[in-house]
């Protein structure tokens, strides 16, 4: 928990230019989240909760660009980092998915560049997927969504009456 709080500390307050992270420091430390939330017996509600809150907003952190990661960090790094953070919530009940719809996380995706903002469509996308999110989450905050500035190759489509709601081309 301690560790994540580190993480989080960077994306939201002042910075040097030391305070970056790679994705192998961020894959290191939800491999040690996932065998955390794995000893459940050990876990009480809350702090699993509080893990779980925790992870969430990190990946929002990170989609929006506020988590400052070494440039080397592109392609098909990011993406299989975000397919981390998915495999993680799969693995638990009731992950807080709800807050990379919230309006904070949608107004840093807004001020986003283009490569974050396919991130975030990719993350979306990919839970959507797995079945972790559904139209009806999504539904509340279609219109949020659609009037965001998305890159053209990453466009939402018109109306959200699929299980393809999110696409992003390759």
């Amino acid at each position: 928990m301690i560790e994540i709080k580190e993480f989080l500390s960077v994306a939201v307050g002042p910075r040097s230019d030391e305070e970056v992270f790679n994705v192998h420091q961020i894959e290191s430390l939800l491999d040690r989240v996932g065998q955390t939330l794995g000893c459940r017996k050990l876990l009480s509600p809350v702090v699993e909760q509080m893990l779980l809150h925790c992870t969430v907003q990190l990946a929002c952190k990170l989609v929006s660009g506020e988590l400052p990661l070494v440039s080397s960090a592109e392609g098909n790094k990011r993406l299989a980092l975000l397919e981390k953070f998915v495999v993680l919530w799969a693995q638990t009940p009731s992950p807080p998915l709800h807050l990379l719809l919230s309006e904070p996380t949608l107004t840093a995706i807004f001020s986003a560049t283009d490569s974050e903002r396919t991130d975030y469509l990719f993350l979306i996308r990919q839970l959507i997927e797995r079945g972790l999110l559904g139209e009806e989450d999504l539904g509340t905050n279609w219109p949020k969504l659609s009037a965001l500035s998305w890159p053209e190759e990453s466009s939402l489509p018109s109306l959200p009456n699929h299980r393809d709601i999110l696409q992003v081309s390759q």
